[in-house]
């Protein structure tokens, strides 16, 4: 179409549109270029989803042993204090069992504290992580993206529709110009 106006006033519309474009592709670029970086962003949450999903099977390992010692621990504890108190007639408590199990307390419940606030760490990392997604994607995707491509596009139809007045006003000037010449042959004939 721009062959047929080639040296006319209509030339410089299309090449003002045709810059325009050209920015049209320029922001299409940078806006791919966020997107990427968003989907880098997006597998790192859910690297970090599948870090926190793995240390939570740890730490609960960790808990129910925990658990176990601390159970025993106390049951240990108790039959002793009976025995002490003579509610008990089976044979004396095994002091050294109560506190082998005391020690693998004590260890068990170091492992499972260790977890937890590995556990803790991870959830808050991916608290922040999630966050700096969502506020990427609502700001600077909403601003950079949207808002600069719809007010791009604004100015590209609008020139286009200045455009196409113009030819409107072209074509009807040459459809009156012709009507013209066809009432002054026919006055002549």
């Amino acid at each position: 179409m721009r062959l047929c106006y080639k040296e006319t006033i209509y030339e410089k519309l299309f090449e003002q549109v045709e810059r325009d474009m050209s920015q049209n592709k320029l922001m299409c670029d940078r806006n791919n270029k966020l997107i990427a970086e968003q989907k880098v962003q997006i597998q790192n949450l859910a690297l970090k989803r599948k870090l926190v999903m793995e240390a939570a099977e740890r730490r609960e390992e960790k808990r129910t042993w925990y658990d176990h010692y601390r159970v025993k621990t106390q049951e240990l504890k108790a039959k002793e204090d009976g025995k002490r108190s003579g509610f008990n007639c089976g044979p004396s408590g095994d002091r050294e069992k109560i506190i082998r199990n005391m020690d693998k307390l004590a260890k068990a419940e170091t492992e499972f504290k260790l977890e937890n606030a590995n556990l803790d760490k991870l959830v808050k990392e991916i608290h922040t992580l999630a966050n700096n997604v969502l506020n990427e994607l609502t700001i600077r995707f909403t601003v950079q993206v949207q808002l600069e491509y719809y007010e791009q596009m604004d100015r590209v139809f609008s020139k286009v529709k200045d455009l196409e007045m113009k030819m409107a006003e072209l074509a009807y000037s040459q459809e009156q110009a012709v009507l013209n010449q066809t009432q002054a042959s026919q006055r002549v004939i």
